[in-house]
């Protein structure tokens, strides 16, 4: 087979949904649902040009300042189903406020004992709870929700552990504590609240709230601070202090990174599966490296996306049938590659920081899923490490065997109902079932679903797309999107530095000089080319592009550097540093 037809017979195959799978799919498609199905909460939206901006959830102070434009409320509940406000009065009745039909908020409800979760469990017995969340630091309540109450979301809350350092090793245990508890997302403690940490999190599939209630003499700048960590969600006593905020950013403003998922490393120009392909993702800045895992006949973990050797290398059989040694005789089609172990890949990307391995689970093989947890453990790679599989016996398995590591559905289809809030149900019950991200293949309506889910901790990594899909779904804010050509973004802007504080004269036009990086990590020297004034400030003129400021009084002011990347003539995006001090003379 020449380079040619192995590349086409390689793109042909690359995305093939096993028929496992989409049966799978078709049976979730068919089943009924409750009566409560389409009364799912349609969320009031801010209006922000802000690509997938995070949930804001305004914490009620009392019962008299419930009237809110946040997309969510945050109280007590206690075992009698009433919801508290800060001030500890009584509100009303859970199933009160569930009832308003003109209701446009999902509730966010902060639960201290088991007793309450008891109390739930006998009302979901009578009506639909699944679009609640509910929020608690204590790891056995969470747990004991997702057995008594599997379908209604859970979020674990981390605020009080302000001992926590800035180490590997205690961001590792909030991933840690967040999966054992069957949450999806965690409300991390304000100390390790900056962008870099907020990503590691999000890259080990972990959606991340922060508590952002303190004030400040410059509420704008707390505001915007928070913002550009790219955190997913905002509890805050001051919703109208970010609303305002974001709707001051300008079109496709990104303030989350989308990370770049390298689909059995660059298939596209390297072997897929093999360390050289893997080695080439890192080289052009991939942030997960995404490969496929059998077990063979002597129990190695191997890495090899079909069940037979056949389509990939100059050998024929199936590849659990084969021992290690057999395996290792075998060389690819195209680049004469060896196949790698899982153990291989473990070495190569361990020493690369904050770089994520996905290992989709092909096998059905019960053992599938102990060799892994007994790999893992060998070379300590959990903190690297998230799962994903069609079979979703694997990923019960996963749970019990490897229950801090994150895992993902794979999906060969979404739902296909007709109504938009009812796929949107469907999708929230298959992920709260398996405490998972969402991964399915590419449909025109993912980014409408990913809006209307995101407010539920729901996060999506899609495959099965081209290069044109993938920068629509980039630019839409994505969380991850799955590709064989890596390289084609590995240019991207994904990063701004600039100093923290400038000087500049009354009556100045003024930049600011800006460190830009790209997603493959080289930096380059530019000027910032968008900015953001924040809230009170002496008064200023901008250009029409916004990418100059001439400020016409004495003062201080905070300003949000911002940079316009153009992919091409038809996409572009913005991002943006954290505030910068601005002294006017």
């Amino acid at each position: 087979m020449n380079k040619t037809t192995f590349l086409i017979s390689t793109l042909l195959t690359i995305y093939t949904v096993p028929s496992f799978a989409q049966n799978t799919t078709q049976s979730v498609e068919k089943t009924q649902l409750p009566a409560s199905a389409s009364k799912i909460v349609t969320v009031q939206e801010i209006a922000t040009q802000v690509s997938m901006p995070p949930t804001i959830i305004q914490k009620i102070a009392t019962p008299s300042n419930a009237q809110t434009s946040a997309n969510q409320v945050y109280f007590h509940l206690d075992k009698n189903l009433n919801l508290i406000a800060k001030n500890n009065e009584v509100f009303q009745k859970l199933e009160e406020y569930l009832d308003q039909k003109q209701r446009r908020t999902i509730p966010v409800l902060k639960v201290d004992d088991i007793a309450t979760i008891e109390a739930l469990a006998k009302l979901s017995k009578s009506r639909d709870i699944s679009d609640i969340t509910l929020l608690s630091n204590n790891e056995e309540i969470l747990q004991t929700s997702h057995q008594l109450i599997p379908m209604t979301r859970t979020a674990l809350d981390l605020r009080a552990e302000t001992s926590w350092g800035n180490t590997p090793q205690d961001l590792q245990k909030i991933v840690q504590k967040t999966n054992q508890s069957f949450a999806r997302i965690v409300v991390i403690p304000n100390q390790l609240l900056n962008k870099n940490h907020v990503s590691f999190l999000q890259k080990l599939l972990i959606t991340v709230w922060a508590d952002a209630s303190n004030t400040s003499t410059h509420p704008a700048k707390d505001a915007a601070s928070v913002l550009t960590t790219g955190v997913n969600g905002i509890l805050t006593a001051h919703s109208d202090i970010f609303i305002t905020t974001l709707k001051q950013f300008p079109k496709n403003t990104l303030l989350r990174k989308p990370l770049v998922i390298a689909h059995r490393g660059v298939p596209t120009l390297q072997d897929e599966n093999t360390l050289e392909s893997a080695a080439y993702a890192l080289g052009v800045g991939a942030d997960i490296i995404e490969n496929d895992i059998y077990l063979s006949k002597d129990n190695h973990l191997v890495v090899m996306h079909d069940e037979t050797v056949d389509r990939t290398t100059h050998g024929h059989g199936k590849i659990e049938e084969m021992s290690l040694a057999q395996i290792k005789q075998l060389t690819t089609q195209n680049k004469n590659r060896k196949i790698p172990t899982l153990a291989e890949y473990f070495s190569l990307i361990k020493p690369v920081k904050n770089v994520v391995l996905m290992v989709e689970l092909k096998s059905a093989n019960p053992n599938l899923v102990p060799a892994l947890k007994a790999e893992v453990e060998k070379y300590n790679f959990a903190d690297h490490l998230v799962v994903t599989s069609f079979r979703r016996e694997q990923t019960n398995r996963v749970k019990s065997n490897l229950a801090g590591v994150s895992t993902g559905i794979l999906v060969g289809a979404m739902p296909n109902t007709g109504k938009a809030d009812q796929n949107a149900y469907q999708i929230m019950q298959e992920t709260q079932k398996y405490a998972s991200t969402y991964n399915p293949a590419y449909r025109s309506d993912l980014v409408s679903l990913m809006q209307t889910t995101k407010h539920r901790g729901i996060s999506y990594w899609p495959w099965a797309l081209d290069d044109q899909t993938f920068k629509k779904l980039y630019i839409a804010g994505t969380y991850g999107i799955t590709t064989n050509s890596a390289q084609l973004y590995a240019k991207y802007i994904v990063g701004i530095k600039t100093a923290p504080a400038v000087n500049v004269k009354v009556g100045q036009k003024f930049y600011i000089n800006a460190e830009l990086q790209t997603q493959d990590g080289h930096s380059i020297k530019s000027k910032a080319n968008q900015y953001i004034v924040l809230g009170a400030s002496p008064n200023y003129v901008q250009s029409p592009q916004k990418d100059t400021l001439t400020f016409k009084s004495k003062g201080q002011a905070y300003v949000l550097a911002g940079y316009q990347y153009h992919i091409d003539q038809q996409n572009s995006y913005t991002i943006f540093t954290t505030p910068i001090m601005v002294n006017i003379q």
